[in-house]
This record gives C-alpha cells, structure tokens and sequence, in this order.
C-alpha cells in the first residue's frame, strides 16, 4: 500500500553479515538460509492483498454490520445517518445502492464530498468534515480487519482542516431576558414531543449555569451524581455534580449555587 513497515524478527545478527540492499544475510553467515527464509516469509505476509477472508466485499454491507453492533444510541445514530447519505448519493450518480471495494478511488469520495456541500443540503464545510470523518472511520476498520487494502487511500486528497467559525453568544442582558421569560406552547404533548418550551429553556438555562454541561449529561442525571451539603437535602449553598461525561467518558464536577439550582428544582 506504499507504506513503510517496520517488524523486529527478534535475531540478532552482525552488521557486517546483513546486506542493506537485498536486506538478507549474507552466505557467510551463520544460519543464513534459515534466517533469510524467515525473512522472506515475513515479506510475503506484508505483501498487497485485496481480501483476506470474510464474505464482505462492499462497503455499505460492510457499514452496516458495524451499525447492527454499535450499542451507544448517539454513534449509531451518527453511522445510520452517514450511510444514508452515501446511499443517496450513490443512487443520485451511479444509479447503485453499494459499490464493491474496488470501485471505491479518490473520484468517489471527491464526489461524495461534494455532493455534501450542495447547497440544497445546506451543510457548512465544516459539517462536511465531520461527516467524511465519520464515513472514513468505516475505512480505517476495514484496513484494521485486513478485509480489503487499498493501493491508494481514496481519501489522500480530501482536506480535514476546519474553517475558523465565529460562533455567536448571547450578552448577559439577552440571557436575563431569556430567564425572565414565559413561552406560550401551543403543542401538545405527543410520543414525539416530550418536552415544552419552558423544559428546553430551563434546560438551556441550567447547562449555562453549569459551566457548559452537554444536555446528554442533563438528561442523565440522577441523585447519586449529586454531592450534598448534608444528608437531609435541604441545602443547597454546597450543591456539587459529580458525573461522568457521556461524551467524554471524563468525572467533572459541577459546583452550583443557589440561583442555578431554582432551575434544577423546576426540572424535578
């Protein structure tokens, strides 16, 4: 695949028996057919070969049967929508629903690319990243599993370098005007729609409140993450969270003060 691999056989030898430019011993040396056999079965286990075994052979198969064993709900969310989308686009311009491996090259995924920032997908470039890093993820197991290598990555020419984005905040008075606010929520309350205006906006409120805590870790908290200052829960002047990061996998802990805890009372 035009890398260079580097594998120790463990043998000791004397510089001046190994010969650097067929990189085998030389006759002289001792044990020289034994070891240079070694050496050429080692090659020719490094040797380019397509498929090892295993009766997948396309991609899409292939993400699939990484989907259908992926237990956290937000990366299987994250692959379905991926495969989607290459699903989409191999319809839209090879009139397929999968492509073998062989057919995929730097053309394919140069075009999938740009099928992503279409406007009418309205996709930021970085978004596009995100999404190719994603969908490269499912290559690089491939390769991992020695299932299929590809001489050239199709991927060499495609640039993962995120744009510089100027991200938007709310001022200090706008967050007041936020908490002092009461949403009228026509809605009704369905299996889809769990939560009302006023759940989102304390919800919003509350990760402010909590130096940025992800609405995943909200959601997922309960009492035994919570720090108290007694055992009778009735203070709230040392409230802490203690929890792992769902995204992270990180123990943070959260120190709240009183005004911010008013929102997590109203969540309850």
């Amino acid at each position: 695949g035009g890398k260079t691999i580097v594998y120790s056989l463990g043998v000791k030898v004397l510089k001046k028996d190994f010969n650097t430019r067929t990189q085998l011993l030389r006759s002289s040396a001792p044990n020289y057919k034994s070891i240079n056999e070694l050496i050429a079965s080692k090659i020719d286990s490094f040797s380019y070969k397509p498929y090892r075994t295993g009766k997948i052979k396309s991609i899409c198969v292939f993400m699939q049967s990484i989907i259908d064993i992926t237990d956290v709900k937000s990366t299987k969310q994250k692959y379905e929508n991926i495969l989607t989308l290459f699903k989409e686009y191999l319809n839209a311009n090879y009139q397929k629903e999968d492509l073998i491996f062989e057919q995929i090259d730097n053309f394919v995924i140069s075009g999938f690319r740009s099928y992503l920032l279409n406007k009418q997908r309205r996709n930021t470039t970085n978004t596009v990243i995100y999404k190719l890093k994603s969908f490269k993820s499912f290559f690089s197991k491939i390769k991992k599993q020695g299932i299929y290598h590809w001489s050239v990555d199709p991927f060499v020419s495609v640039s993962f370098n995120l744009e510089e984005t100027k991200k938007e905040q709310l001022s200090f008075d706008e967050l007041k005007r936020l908490i002092n606010s009461d949403f009228d929520d026509p809605r009704f309350r369905t299996s889809e729609i769990k939560y009302s205006l006023n759940d989102i906006k304390e919800s919003f409120i509350f990760s402010v409140l909590a130096q940025g805590l992800r609405i995943s870790d909200i959601m997922t908290l309960r009492w035994n993450d919570f720090i108290f200052e007694n055992k009778d829960f009735n203070s709230l002047k040392a409230l802490v969270i203690c929890k792992k990061m769902i995204k992270t996998k990180k123990l943070v802990y959260v120190f709240l003060d009183s005004f911010s805890s008013q929102f997590l009372i109203n969540a309850i």
